[in-house]
């Protein structure tokens, strides 16, 4: 009997950052939010985005943001910190 395991295009996971995003004060966090030009939130999308990508058959750009489009990584305040509630992510 043959056993098949099927892996999803998509996930969604909330996960708690280690590290320097541990101990965030709410002026970094305003700025990791700001999604207006200049503003830092697409380039941390995009960041995220690439490096949960990392080790798939492609690394074209344009290919992984369309397929991905529906992707999302949201920063929920916390006291100490953040927490991120990622959505569709590869």
């Amino acid at each position: 009997m043959e056993t098949s395991i099927t892996i999803p295009d998509f996930v969604d996971a909330q996960i708690g950052p280690r590290g320097s995003l541990e101990n965030l004060s709410q002026a970094e966090i305003n700025k990791l939010l700001d999604s207006q030009d200049g503003g830092l939130y697409p380039l941390f999308r995009k960041c995220a985005l690439a490096v949960l990508n990392s080790g798939s058959e492609t690394d074209n750009a344009a290919e992984i943001f369309e397929r991905y489009r529906d992707f999302e990584v949201e920063l929920v305040r916390r006291p100490w910190g953040i927490k991120l509630e990622i959505r569709n992510a590869p």
